[in-house]
Protein backbone atom coordinates (compact mmCIF):
# COMPACT_ATOMS: atom_id res chain seq x y z
CA UNK A 1 0.00 0.00 0.00
CA UNK A 2 0.97 3.72 -0.35
CA UNK A 3 2.16 3.01 -4.27
CA UNK A 4 1.51 6.00 -6.11
CA UNK A 5 1.48 6.64 -9.84
CA UNK A 6 1.28 10.13 -11.77
CA UNK A 7 -2.39 10.84 -13.85
CA UNK A 8 -1.67 11.99 -17.27
CA UNK A 9 -4.71 12.78 -19.57
CA UNK A 10 -4.84 14.39 -22.68
CA UNK A 11 -7.93 15.55 -25.00
CA UNK A 12 -7.76 15.96 -28.60
CA UNK A 13 -9.90 18.55 -30.31
CA UNK A 14 -11.81 17.77 -33.96
CA UNK A 15 -8.92 20.51 -34.95
CA UNK A 16 -5.83 18.28 -33.89
CA UNK A 17 -4.97 20.27 -31.34
CA UNK A 18 -4.01 18.16 -27.82
CA UNK A 19 -4.27 19.70 -24.36
CA UNK A 20 -2.77 18.26 -21.03
CA UNK A 21 -6.40 18.32 -18.80
CA UNK A 22 -4.57 16.10 -15.88
CA UNK A 23 -5.55 18.77 -13.73
CA UNK A 24 -8.64 20.05 -15.20
CA UNK A 25 -10.20 16.62 -14.46
CA UNK A 26 -12.34 15.54 -12.11
CA UNK A 27 -11.84 12.01 -10.70
CA UNK A 28 -14.10 9.84 -8.90
CA UNK A 29 -13.15 6.38 -7.94
CA UNK A 30 -15.51 3.06 -7.90
CA UNK A 31 -13.47 1.68 -4.55
CA UNK A 32 -11.53 4.02 -2.15
CA UNK A 33 -10.43 1.41 -0.27
CA UNK A 34 -8.64 -0.07 -3.03
CA UNK A 35 -6.87 3.57 -4.61
CA UNK A 36 -7.71 7.01 -3.99
CA UNK A 37 -6.61 9.92 -6.25
CA UNK A 38 -4.29 12.83 -4.58
CA UNK A 39 -4.47 16.75 -5.18
CA UNK A 40 -1.29 16.33 -7.26
CA UNK A 41 -3.11 14.18 -9.51
CA UNK A 42 -1.90 10.73 -8.59
CA UNK A 43 -3.37 7.50 -8.08
CA UNK A 44 -2.24 6.30 -4.87
CA UNK A 45 -2.92 2.40 -3.77
CA UNK A 46 -4.56 1.27 -0.48
CA UNK A 47 -4.77 -2.32 -0.70
CA UNK A 48 -5.30 -5.41 -2.68
CA UNK A 49 -7.83 -5.25 -5.15
CA UNK A 50 -9.38 -4.14 -8.28
CA UNK A 51 -10.85 -0.40 -8.84
CA UNK A 52 -11.94 1.88 -11.48
CA UNK A 53 -11.23 5.74 -11.62
CA UNK A 54 -13.46 7.83 -13.53
CA UNK A 55 -12.17 10.87 -15.06
CA UNK A 56 -14.39 13.88 -16.29
CA UNK A 57 -13.54 16.30 -18.45
CA UNK A 58 -16.21 18.78 -20.09
CA UNK A 59 -19.05 16.15 -20.09
CA UNK A 60 -16.32 13.52 -22.09
CA UNK A 61 -15.36 10.71 -19.43
CA UNK A 62 -12.25 8.31 -19.84
CA UNK A 63 -11.99 5.28 -17.57
CA UNK A 64 -8.67 3.91 -15.32
CA UNK A 65 -8.59 0.48 -14.40
CA UNK A 66 -6.72 0.06 -11.78
CA UNK A 67 -5.35 -3.61 -9.87
CA UNK A 68 -3.04 -3.52 -7.22
CA UNK A 69 -1.62 -6.46 -5.73
CA UNK A 70 1.24 -6.08 -3.07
Amino acid sequence: AGKKTKIMIHAIYSDGTIKDITSEATYRLSNPDIANTTPDNQIITVSDGAAIVMAEYEGFYTIIPVVVNQ
